[in-house]
């Protein structure tokens, strides 16, 4: 976030700030101050500087803002990815839909791009709406930056694509590799990236449920297994430990596989909105939540050969833990009960 950046910039030089009100207009300059920004810097060689100015200097406005549109247009791969990256770690603070606006200014020649960078978004409940940050919050956001950044900057490790618009073009990037080799958080970030752009809720519901399949590691099991196994490794990751609270998560697990099978299988849906968009943003919430303190945790290695493995072992290991605890408090009283009655 740079907006107290730009306003101490402003504030501690006058001629700065009234040169960019004259090249770029008072609506932008309380744009920039007022909105949260994510400034880069190009940095132009002076050779390059006088070539880009020579090269203008006969054409038209039209061919210029062109001309300086593909340009500045290079960087947007680099950008986009810690846009990205940047948005994935506000969801994790809140559930948020915020659109991106990219502007590249030239302040020595009042070159301001056209070239836009769309990622849409949707809140868990498949509408738009705007959000606020605290303070506390920002701190947030660029903390699960910092731990999201070395993952998602690799290879291949950022979604969606974004499509690229200006004036004058239009292009969207098409993603057809192969993504089931990845590792399992990978897969994970890019089903929560799925889930979020889409505002059909069975869809949304469906990509969240892949997000957490990936971050479990649950493959080759039955359906059937995999919707108490998510349940149940839900409940003990989030640490819920009354009766009635553990029955919520159940049945909205429950609820969202029911809804899940009947869109993947193309059958009518028969729950209404209200029950679709409430199982929504609560998956929504686990699923946050549950990436929080899974990333957190130094014994779960997602970037090793053998993750697959070690992740199912240990999301296996706390569920065993949790059905041996109950065990030992249920076994004393079947026992007395067995002894009591053979007296009999």
């Amino acid at each position: 976030m740079a907006i107290s950046i730009l306003i101490k910039l402003f504030q501690n030089n006058k001629v700065k700030k009234d040169n960019f009100i004259k090249d770029y207009g008072r609506l932008r300059y309380m744009e920039v101050c007022s909105k949260p920004c994510y400034i880069f810097s190009i940095t132009l060689s002076s050779k390059e500087r006088k070539e880009i100015i020579k090269s203008i200097k006969s054409l038209s406005k039209f061919e210029i803002t062109r001309i300086l549109n593909d340009f500045y247009s290079y960087p947007l791969n680099e950008i986009r990815n810690r846009i990205i990256i940047f948005l994935t770690a506000m969801w994790l603070v809140k559930d948020s839909c915020v659109q991106t606006n990219n502007i590249y200014i030239n302040s020595s020649i009042g070159y301001i791009s056209s070239v836009k960078l769309d990622i849409p978004y949707s809140m868990a409940n498949g509408h738009p709406q705007n959000i606020a940050l605290t303070k506390t919050e920002n701190q947030q956001v660029n903390f699960y930056y910092k731990m999201l950044y070395p993952i998602m900057s690799k290879v291949g490790g950022n979604i969606p694509n974004p499509e690229y618009n200006s004036e004058y073009s239009f292009i969207r990037n098409y993603d057809v590799t192969d993504r089931s080799k990845e590792s399992s958080f990978i897969r994970t970030i890019r089903s929560v990236q799925n889930a979020r752009r889409t505002c059909q809720l069975p869809v949304k519901i469906d990509f969240y449920m892949q997000a957490l399949q990936c971050l479990f590691a649950l493959e080759g099991n039955r359906s059937t297994q995999i919707e108490k196994m998510l349940a149940s490794t839900a409940i003990n990751i989030l640490k819920i430990s009354g009766e009635n609270e553990k029955d919520v998560v159940k049945q909205n697990f429950k609820l969202a596989f029911r809804i899940r099978s009947k869109h993947t299988h193309g059958n009518k849906i028969t729950y209404s909105d209200n029950e679709i968009s409430a199982v929504s943003v609560k998956i929504d919430e686990y699923v946050r939540e549950i990436i929080k303190i899974v990333f957190e945790n130094k014994a779960l290695d997602y970037s090793s050969k053998n993750e697959a493995k070690k992740v199912a072992k240990y999301f296996s290991n706390i569920n065993k833990k949790t059905v041996n605890s109950k065990q030992k408090n249920v076994l004393p009283f079947t026992f007395l009960f067995y002894k009591n009655k053979r007296k009999r």
